[in-house]
């Protein structure tokens, strides 16, 4: 069997609302990409969906590879959060690659193996079952077929149809991983939409203890792990170094979850003076007077936080253990010490009415926030409960077709304030600054939503 493998991202045609103007890399299939290519195999990487390429396109491209192995993914971002609930794109392009590469294996993984095992099996020829890096890690040869069906997280049918799976591995052990390498694809053409530059895409982390109900991580099981604090400032190293990088996303669900990691790891990037910004997810008891200026210090520019809802009821049932009050006063602390906080939240909760939504929209804006992003809640299928929704327990109280309207409001009401414009009025001397504001700007006048993740019309939708 040949040994070149080509990783593949379809095209979903998921637009996000003016948050933010996201375009980020299928960092899982890059790291996959560089195990292989570290042991000397011929391995490409096509982002279709940041191409806009759909399976009409991947089957009449020349691809530049003579694959033995196609590897693709089931979700347009990255580690498995907000995945979508119809994956139909996916099929489409399989069944175009499968056409296309007639003697290569179709391998699936991501987080639609959560959901569409079966009907992936259907398309595939060997679906990876939760992480894909460990899968990589062992396989070695990828020519070797025996070695392939017998790898962690293996799930294939037998000739009789019956369905045989391999275990997964829980906790990835990050240490032993190699830094994504970036070259294999257009690396300049990722944004973050509240860092100012193109972006890298980088995890000092993987999975989060918390487990909130509400998260699709709580549905993965995986266990927390981390990369080494030297890895973390080698891989900074070749962005800016290697890459002429300036900005990081770093794509923890949680970079402080570990904080006696997160206090060795950010004395270490303050000393190495990296000329780059960055931003990443906390919990917002992060924003406290001991971390705060080390993050600053440590080059962070804008630190992401779950507010979620204005219902304070939600709040505790999802374990969010900081009260509206607290929340104010952190952002308060952080913005004080320089760096920027951007918010996330939800609309569409189970039990919730348009007053609840409307009151989440005016905390947004009470909270002073550089940034706010609205997600329209996924309910994704709980097969143990018909008819309910596996994070919560409940279903949404809005029409689909009216929480997309109030998503559009509520951005417009965020960013279309006279306050917020003339708070960052001062940065738009900037050009930098100047163009991502304008685009935020523009995209508020736009109708947004996250149709593909909530599995009803594309029609309307961008992040």
């Amino acid at each position: 069997m040949k040994t070149e493998t080509l990783f593949i991202n379809p095209f979903y045609r998921q637009f996000d609302g003016p948050i933010t103007d996201n375009r980020l890399p299928p960092l899982e299939l890059i790291n996959c990409a560089t195990m292989l290519k570290q042991q000397g195999r011929l391995v490409r990487v096509v982002d279709a969906h940041i191409q806009q390429w759909g399976a009409a396109d991947l089957a009449r491209r020349d691809l530049d590879i003579d694959p033995g192995l196609v590897v693709m993914g089931t979700s347009p971002l990255n580690t498995w959060q907000c995945p979508p609930k119809t994956i139909e794109p996916f099929f489409t392009a399989a069944r175009a690659m499968k056409k296309k590469f007639p003697q290569a294996l179709v391998i699936g993984c991501g987080p639609g193996t959560c959901f569409f095992l079966r009907e992936m099996l259907s398309v595939c020829d060997l679906v990876i079952a939760g992480q894909p890096e460990p899968f990589f890690q062992a396989v070695g040869n990828p020519g070797d077929k025996a070695v392939l069906f017998a790898a962690p997280g293996a799930v294939f049918l037998e000739p009789s149809g019956e369905m045989t799976r391999v275990d997964p591995v829980r906790r990835a052990d990050m240490t032993a991983w190699p830094c994504p390498d970036y070259k294999l694809l257009d690396y300049r053409q990722y944004r973050f939409g509240v860092m100012r530059d193109w972006v890298v895409e980088l995890e000092t982390s993987r999975g989060c203890p918390q487990l909130c109900d509400f998260c699709f991580q709580a549905m993965t099981h995986y266990q927390y792990s981390h990369k080494t604090v030297r890895q973390v400032i080698a891989e900074m190293r070749y962005v800016a170094a290697e890459l002429g990088g300036r900005d990081i996303f770093f794509a923890d669900l949680d970079m402080g979850a570990d904080q006696n990691f997160l206090k060795e790891l950010l004395p270490a990037m303050a000393a190495e003076q990296f000329p780059l910004r960055w931003s990443a997810n906390f919990r917002s008891g992060c924003l406290n007077s001991e971390l705060l200026p080390q993050l600053r210090r440590a080059g962070c520019q804008v630190a992401l936080i779950g507010v979620e809802s204005a219902d304070e009821q939600f709040q505790q049932a999802m374990g969010k253990n900081a009260s509206l009050a607290q929340l104010r006063q952190r952002i308060a602390l952080a913005q004080k010490h320089g760096l920027e906080v951007a918010g996330y939240f939800m609309i569409g909760l189970p039990a919730e009415d348009e007053s609840r939504i409307n009151a989440t929209v005016r905390l947004a804006q009470d909270l002073n926030l550089d940034y706010a992003s609205f997600q329209i809640q996924t309910s994704y299928p709980d097969p143990a409960r018909p008819g309910q929704c596996k994070e919560t327990g409940g279903l949404p109280q809005v029409s689909a077709e009216r929480l997309a309207e109030l998503q559009s409001l509520a951005y417009q009401k965020f960013y279309l304030r006279p306050g917020y414009i003339l708070k960052k009025f001062p940065l738009l001397a900037n050009p930098r600054n100047l163009w991502s504001h304008l685009r935020v700007f523009a995209q508020t006048f736009q109708r947004k939503t996250i149709a593909v993740q909530r599995g009803i019309s594309d029609a309307a939708q961008t992040k």
